[in-house]
């Protein structure tokens, strides 16, 4: 159980000074995106070669960054109907992100992350929220302007901040264990740490503090910056924590949280092998938290005993 992080280094430069250059032809490689799915090829490749026929698409071309002396790019497709894209189906598919993320190396993963966050930003500011004209596209996809000379309002891509957090218990005697949301499964439970969006006038750290209350009815010390994490389904960060109770009683909420239960590390790696506990999708930071902390504490079981 190797705890692995996706989405969060993209590996290239983004070379925001290259953002000005409208209507410059690029050179490099290109990213086709329709209604939120990625395009690879017949051989996993999600990366096109650029030919320079979508300029002609000005308003759906992003440029995303530069990798040595090519650029990359991301060309959003969602307008074209089913029967158009024959060229593409033809020589790949159109796939979740999600679905093939674990095929994918880290880096190309976060590439895609990237693209995809910033293609549905654009998509989904086409109108200014002020006056409700409609919006075209500045630096290269990077923010965008509103076309009603009166009101000229520039918007710029927005993310949503959520925490994420695994709550731990340190007895002074005994195993340290880690509370999980759970669901029951026919076959065993498929488990989670607990999040929550960042409220208005609210820190990341008061947002820990209110959502562990809200979700589990605990009160948490000892909150720990672990790592964060792009999270473009559809525009969100995730930053996430640990944090410890004093004692293994909770309630949950009945709403968001059903159900939770503690756990040791011995005891989450042999259910998971078993198939009785189903970790999050190994592409989420929730999976990353969980086997992290099993790495870092079942040597402190062994100590214990």
């Amino acid at each position: 159980m190797k705890a692995v992080q996706y989405y969060s280094n993209t590996g290239f430069d983004r070379a925001p000074h290259l953002r000005k250059k409208e209507g410059e032809v690029f050179t490099g490689k290109t990213i086709y995106l329709w209604k939120g799915k990625i395009f690879t090829d017949h051989k996993g490749s999600p990366f096109v070669p650029f030919t320079g026929k979508e300029s002609a698409l000005s308003d759906r071309l992003f440029f995303l960054g530069c990798e040595g002396h090519s650029e990359i790019l991301c060309t959003d497709l969602s307008h074209l109907e089913d029967g158009i894209l024959g060229h593409f189906t033809g020589k790949g598919s159109f796939y979740d992100l999600r679905e093939i993320a674990h095929r994918l190396s880290r880096k190309d993963a976060a590439v895609l992350a990237y693209a995809k966050g910033l293609a549905e930003w654009n998509a989904g500011n086409a109108f200014c929220g002020t006056c409700g004209h409609s919006t075209r596209s500045l630096e290269r996809g990077h923010s965008r302007i509103c076309a009603n000379a009166s009101c000229a309002r520039i918007i710029y891509p927005r993310i949503d901040p959520a925490v994420i957090v695994l709550i731990e218990y340190r007895p002074e005697n005994g195993e340290p264990l880690c509370l999980l949301n759970r669901v029951k499964t026919s076959d065993g439970y498929r488990c989670s740490t607990f999040a929550g969006f960042v409220e208005v006038g609210e820190s990341l750290e008061n947002a820990v503090v209110r959502e562990m209350k809200e979700e589990v009815d605990v009160d948490v010390k000892h909150i720990t910056y672990v790592a964060s994490q792009p999270w473009p389904f559809p525009s969100s960060v995730m930053i996430g924590f640990t944090a410890e109770v004093k004692t293994t009683a909770f309630c949950v909420d009945n709403e968001e949280i059903k159900d939770a239960a503690w756990y040791s590390a011995k005891e989450i790696r042999e259910l998971a092998a078993s198939g009785q506990l189903v970790l999050s999708k190994s592409d989420s930071i929730a999976r990353s938290l969980i086997e992290h902390w099993v790495e870092n504490n079942e040597c402190v079981e062994s100590k214990v005993r």
